[in-house]
C-alpha cells in the first residue's frame, strides 16, 4: 500500500507553488512591445510560423484563424481587381498590420494603403494609411449548405467579434472606409463616415455589382463575382 505523509500536529498545511498567470492575468502589451516580441518570435502562445496571424485587442495578444479556401480565393480576387486600378498609386497589401491604437493592432484581410511595405515582409501601418480596408465573413461549410440572403445562418462567433469588436476599433481610429465581403449570404457591405465607435454610412452591394473606392471615385471595381 502507498505510504501517505502526514505532518505533525499543528503544522501548516504547505503552500502550493503559484501557478503561471495566465494569458488574462498577465499585463496587457503595448504595441511596441508586442512587435518586438513579434520579430523576436517570442510571443506566447504564437509560434514563428504563424507570427503574421497574431493581433493585439486591448492588450491581448490574439491568433487569427487560417481561411479556408473559398475564403483566400475571394480575397486574391478583390485583391487582384483593387491592384489593377491602383496603378501605382498605393499599395495592396495581404493582411498588414494596421496600428490602431497604443494597445491595438489588427490585420485585416486586405487594405489599400498609401504606404509601401516597412515592417519586415509584412506591411506596419496607421489609421492614416488606410485608404480602404477590406473584411471578409467565412462562408459556411460545404456540409451546412449555402442559405442565401437574409435566410443565411446566424452569425457566428467570427462575425460576431468582426461587428463588436474589429469594425467599432476601426471606425474609433477613424479608418476611413471598410468593405466587408460576406461570403455567407452573398452580399457586400461598404461602410464610410467614421463617427466614434461606428459608421453612419452603410451600403449593400450585390454580386456582379461594382463599387468604387471613396479614393478613387472613377475606379470602380466589382466586390463579389456573380455566381
Amino acid at each position: 500500500m502507498a505510504s501517505r505523509e502526514h505532518g505533525k500536529p499543528g503544522d501548516r498545511p504547505r503552500a502550493r507553488a503559484a501557478a503561471e498567470p495566465g494569458p488574462a492575468a498577465r499585463e496587457p502589451l503595448e504595441v511596441a512591445e508586442f512587435l518586438a516580441r513579434v520579430r523576436q518570435g517570442s510571443v506566447r502562445g504564437v509560434p514563428p510560423a504563424a507570427a503574421g496571424r497574431a493581433e493585439l485587442v486591448d492588450g491581448r495578444v490574439r491568433l487569427a484563424v487560417l481561411p479556408a479556401a473559398a475564403r483566400v480565393a475571394a480575397i486574391l480576387g478583390i485583391a487582384g481587381r483593387l491592384d489593377a486600378v491602383a496603378r501605382g498609386r498605393a499599395t495592396v497589401a495581404l493582411r498588414p498590420a494596421l496600428r490602431l491604437g497604443h494597445r491595438d493592432l489588427l490585420r485585416p484581410d486586405l487594405a489599400l494603403l498609401s504606404v509601401a511595405p516597412r515592417f519586415g515582409q509584412g506591411v506596419l501601418a496607421a489609421p492614416r494609411d488606410a485608404l480602404l480596408v477590406v473584411e471578409t465573413i467565412a462562408p459556411p461549410s460545404p456540409r451546412a449548405g449555402r442559405a442565401r440572403g437574409p435566410e443565411a445562418a446566424a452569425p457566428n462567433d467570427e462575425e460576431v467579434a468582426l461587428r463588436e469588436v474589429r469594425l467599432p476599433r476601426y471606425a474609433a481610429a477613424a479608418v476611413r472606409e471598410v468593405w466587408v465581403l460576406d461570403l455567407a449570404r452573398d452580399w457586400a457591405e461598404a461602410l464610410r463616415a467614421p463617427e466614434g465607435a461606428r459608421y453612419r454610412s452603410r451600403t449593400l452591394w450585390y454580386p456582379g455589382e461594382a463599387l468604387a473606392p471613396r479614393a478613387w471615385p472613377g475606379d470602380a471595381v466589382v466586390l463579389l463575382a456573380s455566381v
